[in-house]
């Protein structure tokens, strides 16, 4: 009898600690918001799904995913930006595209930009000088015309349109309307 009287206040603790772990990961969960769900980012950390039912013009963060397919090339792009109603969005790339991954940082509200070119290394623009500024102008007028397409016929989970005249397919997917995306998802890794 005098070992089951130890057995019922470890058996206690335990229920105790499995109901604690419970509701603090319940609490997590429902804390990150969003009704749209999670996205995964590469460090690991995940971007809160953003609000359904919002306009991609009244966007004010946008995280998305597009497979490009035409006869010369497939690749796949995430974008993801913020502080779009503002003059100083942040905007970040990732590129994969044959097994290589090319990421295209610019920060905005920091006027600094990064690219990393795979095997070939990172390049900083502390200074936003010429070279990045033309790099910058091709990312995001790509990401403008991306961003324009989806306002252009998205209503929700995945969309593929055709670029008008051409053979060129986009999938959109995992797209996230406000999302809450981190800090460190505009600085180099």
């Amino acid at each position: 009898m005098g070992e089951g009287k130890g057995i019922k206040p470890a058996v206690i603790i335990l229920i105790l600690g499995i109901i604690a772990v419970t509701v603090s990961c319940g609490y997590i969960i429902i804390s990150v918001g969003g009704e749209a769900g999670p996205s995964e980012n590469e460090d690991g950390t995940e971007t809160p799904g953003g609000e359904e039912g919002v306009p991609i013009e009244s966007a004010t963060s946008i995280d998305f995913k597009v497979d490009v397919e035409n006869d010369a090339e497939r690749m796949t792009v995430r974008y993801r930006a913020r502080n779009l109603d503002t003059d100083a969005p942040d905007l970040r790339v990732d590129y994969l595209e044959g097994g290589m991954i090319e990421i295209f940082i610019y920060n905005g509200s920091e006027g600094t930009g990064w690219i990393s070119m795979g095997r070939m290394g990172n390049i900083s623009f502390p200074n936003m000088d010429n070279d990045f500024i033309s790099s910058q102008n091709i990312y995001i007028s790509e990401f403008r015309n991306y961003k324009d397409y989806l306002a252009e016929g998205w209503t929700g989970g995945e969309w593929t349109y055709t670029i008008p005249g051409t053979e060129t397919t986009i999938k959109f997917y995992d797209v996230w309307v406000n999302p809450t995306i981190p800090d460190s998802i505009f600085q180099p890794e």
